[in-house]
């Protein structure tokens, strides 16, 4: 087995790093140490880093800050520390003790390797072939569960997915390692220029736009900062105007339940480029506001139960690939 890269980041100098203590004696791991976020970033770009343990004594606004920045690298974080003293912590949390004991080290050791299966699923993924098509997916309210539901049910080499999830910032970092240890595909959170691949669900970041490019070898993920559009920041559709743009007939457009219009009128244009549109029915949603908008449009090719959106993505890929090796 290749050994695992670890950084401990650990920011309270003064402070013992009691993760470090336990981790150096595993055989597997080979262990390097950060003071600030530029030498995490610079261990990411020498090696294949497995996750960075955030170690502090009290975990407050900035440490929190420290530990998203992190995530924005495309890199898992475990916070070990005393206590929280933010309201809110988007980061998975090892609460240690005043000294080192029995149980902590197994806790620790357990995380660790969660963290280890979850980059091995992610690095899978990321080295996949490159996508000649996209999904895109927009949901706001009651959306985490209509997403779940949708990414359990479609297999792990499914063309690249792009998502729009309207949600509090506090929460997305929880949401995406929810769904990352329920789907096949690796969930991972959207960066700049990300290469789309297969087998890979990208969710866009807090605060900025979300668009598809298409380059010469591939589609890649663009954050864009703007203001808000229909009242919200990332708009759906500012990505599947993107996709209508970019990716044209190769793209399927799925809007979910949610209050507002956002997505519609993106909607529309991704089906006037070529592209198959989908729009969760009424029933099944929790609020219908935004697949309602987008009928009024007529942005859907279909309107269908939440339970049949996936195997109808993976049908529509199916056949288009079919169609594809037939020289039709």
């Amino acid at each position: 087995m290749d050994k695992q890269h670890i950084v401990i980041y650990h920011i309270d100098q003064e402070q013992e790093a009691m993760a470090a203590s336990i981790l150096m004696t595993e055989q597997e791991l080979i262990l390097h140490y950060a003071r600030t976020s530029d030498e995490v970033q610079t261990y990411k770009t020498r090696y294949s880093i497995t996750a960075v343990i955030l170690e502090c004594d009290t975990a407050d606004e900035r440490i929190l800050q420290e530990g998203e920045n992190v995530i924005l690298l495309s890199m898992p974080v475990l916070l070990v520390c005393h206590r929280v003293s933010a309201k809110h912590c988007p980061l998975t949390v090892l609460i240690k003790p005043d000294s080192v004991t029995p149980a902590f080290a197994r806790q620790l050791l357990v995380h660790v390797l969660v963290l280890q299966k979850a980059t091995s699923k992610a690095k899978a993924g990321q080295q996949g072939t490159a996508s000649r098509a996209v999904i895109g997916i927009g949901a706001s309210a009651g959306g985490p569960h209509a997403l779940c539901e949708i990414l359990r049910h479609v297999p792990e080499d499914i063309c690249g997915i792009v998502v729009v999830q309207h949600m509090a910032r506090k929460q997305l970092h929880s949401f995406i390692r929810y769904l990352d240890a329920l789907c096949e595909p690796a969930i991972v959170l959207a960066s700049e220029h990300l290469l789309i691949r297969n087998g890979m669900v990208y969710i866009a970041a807090e605060d900025r736009h979300l668009q598809v490019i298409k380059e010469t070898d591939g589609f890649y993920l663009h954050l864009k900062q703007g203001p808000k559009v229909n009242f919200v920041c990332p708009s759906i559709d500012i990505l599947f105007s993107s996709l209508a743009s970019q990716v044209k007939a190769q793209a399927a457009g799925v809007l979910l339940t949610g209050m507002g219009t956002d997505g519609a009128r993106g909607l529309l244009e991704m089906k006037q480029a070529g592209a198959f549109t989908i729009i969760q029915d009424e029933p099944s949603c929790e609020l219908y506001g935004m697949p309602r908008e987008a009928k009024s449009l007529q942005a859907q090719c279909v309107e269908l139960p939440l339970d049949r959106i996936a195997d109808t993505l993976w049908r529509h890929y199916e056949v288009k690939g079919r169609k594809r090796g037939n020289g039709t």
